[in-house]
């Protein structure tokens, strides 16, 4: 079978790129081809078909004017995507394609070259973009704004970045592709990486018969069991307003005698700094930047607990996912699709969003004991091997490819 994964960025970064080269590998271990499309970036992974990317940009980089209306043309649906994309179309004649993110830096438009082309989508959620412009999140909070297509309301809240102007861009993109119905049109499957994730894109108005929660894979074999006790608190991924990493600072001055270790880029790395510097716990909180790889993985094993603040929805988590693999302790807000996961394990691993001294008394008490946090650690793991089993995914994923394959 060949495959098309599309994705905006073709680098391991967050959790939508883990994802991709995953899912890329477990293919590919399968006899399957599959081709990237994505956007060209100084970090991006070496693959013959980059000739075929569209250009990169930077929309947080500074722009003039015009600048901005042309990268703002480029998000609501770019032609240069569009032309590179049927290239690669007509060189592969893909079976078909599974997009990822392609908002913004590559646009839906796209999915009418699918649609020329008479090739089925699949599309895996991981956020909640497709419902919302600022992914039901704005201004530190979980937001019920834009329900029912009141994408206006964004704009009057200044949701995205606290502008009005980016708020209205994105509100205007939102609308557009809602008059044109072109991810509806073009998309013949969506796949959820958790139940909560389904059920509020239900809410919002998604078809829930086209909708497939499948939980993303985690290969263990790789990911040796930790037998230390830890030093340190971690929380890794991208620093984000919705991560709720400012919860885990906070918590520090509760908990006096610990450290807590962040590995991670993003928007709010500044003030991150500036809150640990004010809430007097800069001595004992650490900021390493990105990481990955081997590195990460014994930043995991030597970890006494590993936290996942969020105050946003998550759809899965793959830094609560990595870490159970690794038999770590995760301490999650009981949030999005966290207890889905941490809830089957034990209750206690959950903690009140946003509630940095719940947080630290949960925490306490698996510092605290040593054999309840390695017991809970070694159950988590044993959920990722008997949940998560990347060809358990497999199965599932050539499954509804077929399916989507078979429809006209």
């Amino acid at each position: 079978m060949k495959i098309i994964l599309a994705h905006k960025y073709f680098y391991r970064g967050a959790g939508a790129e883990t994802y991709l080269f995953d899912i890329m590998d477990l293919l590919k271990e399968h006899g399957h081809e599959v081709i990237p499309f994505s956007m060209h970036h100084p970090r991006n992974e070496r693959t013959s078909w980059s000739k075929y990317f569209v250009s990169h940009v930077d929309f947080s980089a500074p722009m003039g004017i015009g600048e901005k209306i042309k990268s703002a043309g480029r998000m609501i649906y770019s032609l240069e995507a569009k032309r590179q994309f049927e290239l690669l179309v007509q060189e592969t004649k893909p079976d078909i394609v599974h997009i990822q993110n392609i908002y913004h830096h590559i646009s839906p438009s796209i999915l009418d070259v699918c649609s020329k082309y008479k090739i089925p989508v699949i599309q895996t959620v991981h956020d909640y973009k497709l419902i919302c412009p600022n992914r039901l999140f704005c201004n530190g909070q979980i937001e019920t704004l834009c329900k029912g297509g009141m994408y206006y309301k964004e704009v009057l809240h200044r949701c995205t970045q606290h502008s009005f102007s980016a708020s209205a861009l994105l509100a205007l993109e939102m609308y557009i592709h809602k008059w044109m119905h072109i991810y509806d049109r073009g998309v013949r499957y969506w796949i959820a990486p958790s139940q909560s994730t389904k059920d509020i894109l239900v809410e919002y108005g998604m078809p829930k018969e086209r909708i497939s929660v499948m939980y993303s894979p985690v290969d263990t074999t790789d990911i040796a069991p930790s037998t230390t006790t830890g030093k340190y608190l971690f929380v890794f991924g991208r620093l984000s307003e919705e991560k709720g990493i400012d919860v885990a600072i906070r918590a520090m001055k509760h908990l006096p005698k610990q450290r807590l270790i962040i590995a991670g880029e993003g928007p709010q790395k500044e003030y991150l700094l500036r809150l640990a510097r004010s809430e007097g716990v800069d001595d004992r909180v650490e900021f390493l930047g990105f990481v990955k790889g081997a590195p990460l993985k014994k930043l995991i094993r030597e970890a006494n607990l590993v936290l996942m603040p969020s105050i946003g929805y998550e759809v899965m988590g793959y830094s609560m996912t990595e870490a159970m693999a690794a038999s770590k302790a995760v301490l999650g807000s009981r949030i999005g699709g966290i207890p889905e996961v941490l809830g089957s394990v034990d209750k206690r691993l959950l903690f009140t969003p946003g509630n940095e001294v719940d947080l630290a008394q949960k925490a306490l008490v698996l510092l605290s004991n040593a054999v309840l946090a390695k017991r809970l650690g070694q159950q988590s793991r044993s959920w990722v091997q008997k949940n998560l089993f990347p060809e358990d995914y497999y199965a599932r994923l050539i499954e509804l490819y077929k399916k989507a394959m078979k429809q006209k």
